[in-house]
């Protein structure tokens, strides 16, 4: 219990924070055009039960949001305004407290929000007494007048930008009226003006800063939100996002990669891999692991599974956020480690060697999951019956203190295939 009373707290609760249930909805919601009609079928909650039988707790909570009406409640308020969305989720909160904790209701609404694209956020007052351990998975009051703050610059600046359009609107009719009309070389002219300012807009230089998107486009803060999201943005969107994404290093792309950049813009997700490695490439000046990690969620989302596994190995270890102290910290990497589990599980369920060589390793040690050496084993020697070298070296260092025959046997496969290592290893 908290050293201090909690209840009577501010709290913020917005789609924004990557809980594993979010997660374990998008992995589901991927294969699915019409997401939000299918949210609400007991086909959803008999295929989550299906697919995360060992996550009772999450059952429990997408079963209840059924029962309560809180699923169809999202579907009747998708289109309302922003202030019937804030009271529904309020209400909504309040009966799901009735049978789960404060934390697993927040949890529950909070993963909702964000699948369903809503962008509100909601003060909600605590009512119940929380540890200090639960207390930190909440948006803490301190973020409270931080998010005000900005709200009011939000809302100055498009009141600003409204007023300049409308100057520009009207200066433009008023030209329209006394100016000439243009030859065809002027015509021309001008054309390739604007398409000199869209390119010098869009296009960015060796600037020598790791941002990817421009800031109008991406806050890097809002990392989570891009890159987990990418699954369910809508095509328009996506097509959007890839024409508006800044382009750093380009003079120093040979011209087969600024081939490749081209074809990326144009949605190929073979180029969008290839532009991704080529900033996933380590002591260049053009290494850049945010550009990277993008690029690949580009192409993982049109189904390209290499992709997909160098996303899961990026947001597994800490070169994607080294760079970003301000949003380098333990909560943020358990998460980011947390998806790119539901990765390796789903590539090494559709029988990836290297996603099941690092599932397995996953397991063994205890790393991101619950340990289980018997998962871990199994998984290990899938990938390693399938050739996968690292998996039959771990193996065979695995069995070296409880079955000596079983370790030279992975010693020699592994071997074989012309690891030096293991060969040291063979007795």
């Amino acid at each position: 219990m908290a050293e201090h009373s909690t209840v009577g707290e501010t709290f913020l609760v917005y789609g924004e924070y990557p809980h594993n249930l979010m997660q374990h909805i998008l992995t589901l919601l991927r294969t699915k055009k019409k997401k939000e009609d299918w949210l609400v079928t007991e086909e959803f909650q008999k295929s989550f039960s299906e697919k995360y039988s060992d996550f009772s707790k999450e059952i429990k909570e997408i079963q209840l949001a059924a029962q309560k009406g809180v699923l169809r409640g999202f579907m009747a308020n998708h289109k309302a305004d922003d202030e019937k969305k804030k009271s529904f989720v309020q209400n909504s909160l309040k009966v799901l407290m009735e049978s789960l904790r404060e934390f697993e209701a927040v949890e529950l609404m909070e993963s909702l929000m964000w699948v369903f694209g809503w962008e509100v956020v909601v003060e909600v007052v605590r009512s119940w007494e929380v540890s200090d351990e639960d207390r930190a998975n909440f948006h803490n009051f301190d973020e409270l007048e931080l998010y005000k703050k900005k709200q009011k610059e939000k809302e100055k600046k498009n009141e600003k930008e409204e007023k300049q359009e409308g100057a520009q609107k009207i200066g433009k009719q008023a030209e329209l009226k006394t100016k000439p009309a243009k030859t065809e070389k002027e015509k021309q002219t001008v054309s390739n003006e604007k398409q000199m300012l869209y390119e010098n807009k869009t296009v960015g230089k060796n600037t020598g800063t790791s941002g990817v998107l421009d800031k109008k486009v991406l806050d890097k803060k809002r990392f989570f939100k891009i890159i987990l999201g990418m699954d369910l943005l809508e095509e328009e969107r996506y097509r959007r996002l890839l024409q508006e994404i800044r382009i750093e290093y380009e003079n120093q792309m040979h011209l087969s990669m600024r081939k490749e950049l081209k074809r990326a813009r144009r949605g190929n997700d073979i180029s969008q891999t290839n532009l991704a490695e080529f900033y996933a490439e380590e002591c260049t000046e053009h290494t850049d692991y945010f550009a990277a990690a993008m690029w690949y969620s580009f192409a993982a989302r049109q189904g390209n599974d290499k992709a997909r596994l160098e996303l899961a190995k990026l947001l597994d270890g800490k070169k994607l956020l080294e760079d970003e102290p301000d949003v380098m910290n333990a909560e943020k990497e358990y998460h980011t480690k947390r998806h790119a589990i539901l990765y390796f599980k789903e590539l090494a369920e559709k029988g990836y060697p290297a996603a099941q060589g690092i599932l397995g390793m996953k397991y063994y040690l205890g790393d991101g999951v619950r340990k289980s050496t018997a998962k871990g084993i199994s998984w290990l020697k899938k990938a390693a019956e399938q050739g996968q070298v690292e998996a039959q070296k771990q193996l065979g260092e695995i069995y070296s203190e409880i079955d000596e025959a079983e370790s030279q046997k992975w010693f020699r496969l592994a071997g074989a295939a012309g690891d030096p290592w293991a060969k040291t290893r063979i007795k």
